[in-house]
């Protein structure tokens, strides 16, 4: 148990290692859409999947500091802090927020043996490490923390769906022969061997 709440920690304090687990997930999502919906070969699979994951990895902090930027802009000219922290739907909504951190520690310290607030706390404490708290460990605005939030999550999933879409279409533009070519390829063959014999 003492080794699993070190990976939870880990984890949790670790933006990159959310970045990769995520991406992980989401290359498995790519790779199931292509197994089902496409006549793509597993290596072709593993390349794309390869390729999606790349993409993603980089995507993530690219569009994190992206949103991070313009999060702060927003931040010098509108204060969302008392907004958008003191809204309850966006409270319950928004993961990793400050008004969901409240929550939560609302939710416990009403019932402290919510098991199930407690998990979404350690989950809100996560993203909210991830997004809100700057690499020096000063805070990050409202919306500099939101918008880089959003940026981050949705920055991957773009770059990986992009891939995971595109790659049956660009390797065919490559002069890949899919397996229904090949299959065919194959069966003229046989046809012309049994006209020839």
């Amino acid at each position: 148990m003492r080794f699993a709440n070190q990976v939870w920690d880990t984890y949790k304090n670790n933006a990159h290692l959310q970045d990769l687990f995520e991406t992980g997930i989401g290359a498995g999502v790519g790779a199931g859409y292509q197994a089902l919906f496409t006549d793509m070969t597993p290596e072709e699979i593993a390349l794309s999947t390869g390729a999606g994951a790349v993409g993603a990895l980089a995507m993530r902090p690219l569009m994190a500091r992206a949103g991070y930027a313009a999060g702060r802009q927003i931040d010098k000219r509108i204060d969302l802090d008392s907004a958008l922290n003191s809204d309850p739907m966006f409270s319950a909504m928004a993961v990793g927020t400050p008004g969901n951190i409240d929550l939560y520690r609302r939710q416990l310290a009403a019932n402290p043996d919510d098991e199930m607030a407690k998990l979404m706390m350690e989950l809100s404490q996560a993203k909210h490490n991830q997004n809100y708290i700057r690499p020096d460990g000063t805070s990050r605005g409202t919306a500099e923390g939101l918008v880089g939030m959003v940026g981050r999550q949705y920055g991957d999933n773009l770059a990986q769906l992009g891939v995971a879409v595109a790659s049956p279409a660009v390797l065919a533009a490559m002069g890949q022969r899919t397996p229904d070519e090949r299959q065919a390829d194959a069966l003229r063959a046989e046809l012309a061997a049994l006209e020839a014999g």
